[in-house]
């Protein structure tokens, strides 16, 4: 019922409970999901927008202006004012939202300045919004954010976790990359090779008084150079696998996943992940190395012992 999508959709998107299609001529065709399973009938937004944002409870879209529109998976308020009336300078100039895990949002706005708003845990104050700072990337957590200034700088947006950085790096400049693992836990990667970790909020309520009982543990692997001149050129999240890194040499370096990350498995003796691996991946709690001559590392939870590698 409703609004057509029998023709002109140019893309999907999707949240946890609600559904959008965007069309050739601007509109936007939403399929809204309730906590019943019922689905309302569409609605559309006629013309104009140029991209579609879902939260994990809400879905956006940006106009050509860069306005910021909102509704919600259950209720299809147009209104951007009636779900975040308290919010306002989001009426131009927008280019990204970035929503955690507790549906909390940020927009990012074309002057790289930001804006927090929502969410189920009381979203962030008009302190977290950084006045002044501009940004060049952000990534969400379970409950903060984490970006990168225009100056290379780590900001932690609604956190006051310290990072850990037992290399005394500097933090204000040189950083090009920052991850996320499940929510929980932060990476990033500077220009020099440098790796810095930290936790999010929701992590360390959750292993308050008991760290050892942590499955992603931000500590690095021992023995292994981490720090400046370290040869580090990427980072990786693997989700419940932790962390991985892979150097300019090929050597995969893995972290922060507990009992799934100590155990590489290779059923091809004298095999090695010390050099010629070119790239990582991840799914469902198993974990997957490339290596430059085609052979294939995989480890995690769903590999036997004495697993196999795969050429």
């Amino acid at each position: 019922s409703g609004a057509s999508v029998s023709s002109g959709v140019v893309r999907l998107y999707n949240t946890e409970g609600a559904y959008a299609a965007l069309k050739s001529d601007g509109s936007v065709v939403s399929i809204n999901k309730n906590i019943n399973n019922r689905y309302p009938a569409n609605f559309t937004i006629t013309s104009g927008i140029v991209k579609v944002l879902g939260g994990r409870g809400d879905i956006f879209a940006i106009d050509g202006s860069g306005a910021l529109v909102a509704w919600e998976t259950t209720n299809p308020f147009l209104s951007f004012s009636t779900l975040y009336p308290s919010t306002a300078s989001l009426s131009s100039g927008v280019v990204e939202v970035y929503s955690n895990w507790g549906n909390a949002h940020l927009a990012l706005k074309s002057d790289g300045s930001i804006v927090t708003f929502g969410g189920l845990f009381g979203g962030a104050s008009a302190g977290d919004n950084h006045v002044g700072v501009t940004f060049n990337a952000i990534t969400a957590g379970r409950t903060s954010w984490a970006g990168i200034d225009t100056s290379g700088g780590i900001v932690l947006i609604n956190n006051g976790e310290p990072i850990y950085n037992p290399y005394s790096v500097s933090l204000t400049s040189g950083w090009v990359k920052i991850i996320e693992v499940n929510g929980w836990y932060f990476c990033a990667l500077r220009n020099d090779g440098a790796v810095v970790t930290w936790r999010d909020p929701y992590a360390s309520n959750q292993y308050a008084g008991n760290p050892s009982d942590n499955p992603y543990a931000t500590r690095y692997p021992s023995g292994i150079n981490m720090g400046s001149g370290s040869g580090i050129v990427n980072i990786y999240d693997l989700g419940i696998v932790g962390f991985a890194a892979i150097t300019s040499s090929g050597q995969l370096i893995r972290w922060g996943g507990g009992s799934y990350s100590n155990n590489l498995y290779s059923g091809t003796s004298g095999t090695s992940v010390t050099s010629g691996v070119v790239d990582v991946c991840a799914a469902l709690g198993t974990a997957v190395a490339l290596k430059s001559d085609g052979s294939v590392f995989i480890w995690g939870r769903d590999v036997p012992t004495g697993g196999t590698a795969f050429t």
